[in-house]
């Protein structure tokens, strides 16, 4: 005021605090989004538009900067299933009931190519979008295909060991107990599968000669595998029989393993020494024989 009373200026002061600490953590948030290295993408749960994305989210659809800004969520979706369209509202959905989603699904780039991603989805309130999905994107593609491989050598692995006729079996590496055997290993020693799985292969002394299976074990210690050797082996009945025996270690469903393999040659055996006794019989009959 001037000294007669009158009024110079008029001003009102407000008190921003809040706001200027609001906009700054915004800006805060903002920096760390765009350098995390998931894919960050923010969709207003509204109208399931993309509101945001981070430069990784950018790069994992192989997209430019702000490309995505306004365009449906559905676009990164793959078609499976669902369509990406209802794949993106049923998202929605779930986070707008439970405020979080949490799931592996098939993502599409924007030159077509499939992804996976493992993602998840959580309600937040946000200063400029209001209600948004904040979806959090990691590329799993190569741990998937890993996976799908392993599953498939798997399967390759169980139709040979269990079609193949040679006897193989499947032991502990600690305590000799046998886990899996082939219809093959149960014909040789004339046992059923079931009395077979659980025992110890001490205890059922399949092998006739203790010397040939310390011998054996100390290979096996020695060297981690037993090369192919002869061995007598004992079946259930109490006969013997002649095989060629050799061991191998093996990872069996995450567990270090031995898989034994067996291969019954007694009938060769057999004829080995018939020829051999035919060939002695006839060099004695030609070494009597008169000149």
């Amino acid at each position: 005021r001037e000294a007669d009373g009158s009024i110079v200026w008029y001003g009102i002061i407000l008190d921003i605090t809040e706001q200027k600490q609001a906009e700054e953590e915004f800006r805060l948030h903002s920096r760390v989004l765009e350098n995390m290295s998931e894919g960050v993408i923010l969709v207003s749960l509204t109208d399931t538009k993309i509101v945001y994305t981070n430069h990784a989210a950018d790069q994992m659809f192989g997209y430019q900067p702000g490309e995505l800004i306004g365009q449906n969520a559905s676009i990164v979706n793959a078609p499976g299933a669902l369509s990406p369209e209802e794949r993106a509202n049923e998202i929605a959905l779930l986070v707008a009931k439970n405020k979080l989603y949490q799931g592996e699904i098939q993502n599409r780039k924007k030159d077509g190519t499939l992804i996976w991603c493992s993602v998840t989805v959580s309600n937040f309130s946000h200063p400029v979008y209001g209600d948004v999905g904040v979806t959090i994107q990691k590329d799993i593609t190569e741990r998937k295909q890993a996976e799908e491989d392993l599953k498939e050598s798997e399967q390759r692995f169980s139709k040979a060991f269990y079609t193949s006729p040679v006897s193989q079996s499947i032991i502990t590496s600690e305590s000799n107990e046998i886990i899996e055997v082939n219809d093959a290993c149960c014909r040789l020693f004339g046992y059923d599968r079931e009395e077979l799985i659980g025992a110890s292969t001490t205890k059922l002394n399949l092998w006739n000669d203790p010397a040939d299976r310390a011998s054996a074990v100390k290979e096996l210690r020695n060297t981690g595998h037993l090369l192919p050797r002869e061995a007598t082996i004992r079946t259930k009945s109490g006969k013997t029989s002649t095989a060629i025996a050799a061991i191998e270690p093996i990872s069996w469903k995450g567990a270090p393993c031995l898989i034994s393999f067996l291969i019954d040659i007694s009938e060769r055996k057999q004829a080995e020494e018939q020829l051999h006794r035919n060939e002695e019989v006839l060099r004695l009959f030609v070494e009597h024989s008169p000149a």
